[in-house]
């Protein structure tokens, strides 16, 4: 098994299992520095607010930011999707 394939299940099974991690029942939550803030920004975005629904739990977005000139303007959406979760 390659080390990238290795490295891609890591990142799929930790995404499956914060949920059970982060029990709000005892003050818990879902906190989180994104995989990606640069041309997949707001996928990053969906798939971490995702995570938080399935989870039942607050999110917290750390260091949320646009990596690239390239990426800048999607700020604005992103921060708007962020508040309407």
């Amino acid at each position: 098994m390659s080390r990238s394939f290795t490295l891609l299940i890591a990142l799929s099974v930790a995404s499956f299992s914060v949920g059970n991690a982060a029990e709000p029942e005892y003050g818990g939550g879902y906190y989180t520095h994104m995989r990606n803030a640069g041309d997949r920004l707001l996928e990053a975005i969906d798939e971490t607010l995702d995570i938080g629904r399935q989870a039942s739990t607050p999110v917290h977005l750390f260091h949320l930011n646009a990596a690239g000139k390239q990426n800048w303007g999607k700020m604005p959406l992103a921060i708007a999707t962020i508040r309407a979760a």
